[in-house]
């Protein structure tokens, strides 16, 4: 076996093009749902020409369309570092947090440093004293909670920020999963862990509890509208679900004999739910089991059931009876109501 060089990091495979493609359908998503809610919040209404299956699929996925990227991350992480390492017992957190730092902070203190301009240069659309915030962020504030992952935690204490600032809160969830990914990896699975012997079932059962609770902190345990919009727990579940879904592909890879219609199978079976959840709950024969599931009062077990397939997206699911009376989301569940 030939001897890696100290510091090292060995490439990883190439891209794959289905994922790719997904992580396009996702932007797609994303940039039309702000593109409605920022022409809704000036009164033009897109898509009124649209079939309305046809307006919740284009217009109203955004939601769906970070969760998918929440997804894609795990997924691409999970690999990587297997790829990288040969497994994630060999997972060393200097180096998982070396590569995480090359590829995140130059971008992100690029994008802080022009924010910071345009708050200096006083424009409405990145002031923050132009936007509806329960208590005073100034631009520091607002740098160190971006700097150090909790942006999502500032505006469900203080209410929403500017939108080209609001945009950061999914990297704070995202990363703050990563900080723990390496540690919990060394402590499951490290050669001298006291737990190596039962760090995969521990493993898989932490993913699993996290997949399960993220509806309930979408749904249920978050009062404020925004925390269960942007809520760690409510993000981390499809992290998650991406690590197990990579940890299953390279078992998979490894299997002998394994016809690849299977594979394309279960491709094909993903594309499809997909398109299932992208359009719920607007099938007719679904309103009445939502109305009953999704409108439960806060703080039942229903409620939490009810939003689980749908509460991914923007507008889909009925999350409280609060109502923010600035929020882009009041304006969604008006609209889609």
């Amino acid at each position: 076996m030939k001897q890696k060089v100290h510091g090292e990091i060995p490439a990883v495979a190439p891209r794959f093009e289905t994922v790719d493609l997904l992580r396009g359908l996702s932007i797609l998503a994303v940039v039309l749902l702000h593109c409605w809610l920022r022409f809704g919040l000036s009164d033009v209404q897109m898509g009124t020409g649209l079939p309305r299956w046809l307006r919740q699929l284009l217009l109203h996925n955004g939601g769906a369309g970070v969760t998918v990227f929440f997804a894609i991350s795990g997924f691409l992480i999970t690999l990587a570092s297997l790829r990288r390492l040969g497994g994630l017992p060999n997972l060393r957190a200097a180096v998982f947090y070396r590569i995480r730092f090359a590829r995140v902070a130059p971008l992100l203190v690029l994008i802080l440093a022009v924010l910071s301009l345009l708050h200096w240069a006083s424009l409405h659309s990145s002031a923050f004293d132009a936007w509806h915030v329960k208590s005073a962020v100034g631009l520091p504030r607002a740098l160190f909670s971006a700097l150090i992952f909790h942006l999502n935690w500032l505006e469900a204490k203080t209410g929403y920020l500017p939108a080209n600032w609001d945009v950061m809160w999914s990297l704070s969830v995202e990363e703050m999963f990563y900080l723990f990914f390496p540690l919990v990896c060394m402590g499951f699975l490290g050669q001298n862990s006291p737990l190596r012997r039962i760090g995969w079932p521990l493993l898989f059962l932490l993913a699993a509890t996290l997949i399960v609770l993220g509806p309930w902190a979408r749904s249920v345990w978050i009062t404020s509208e925004i925390g269960q919009e942007k809520s760690y727990l409510g993000g981390m579940n499809a992290i998650a679900l991406g690590c197990l879904t990579a940890l299953l592909c390279d078992r998979l890879s490894r299997v002998a004999g394994l016809r690849r219609v299977w594979l394309y199978l279960i491709e094909a079976t993903g594309w499809v739910l997909i398109a299932w959840f992208t359009n719920w709950p607007r099938w007719h024969w679904l309103r009445s089991t939502n109305r009953f599931l999704g409108e439960t009062r806060p703080g039942r077990y229903p409620a939490a059931v009810g939003r689980m397939p749908g509460d991914t997206s923007y507008g889909v699911a009925q999350r409280s009876r609060q109502r923010h009376p600035h929020g882009p989301l009041t304006m969604v569940r008006q609209t889609q109501l």
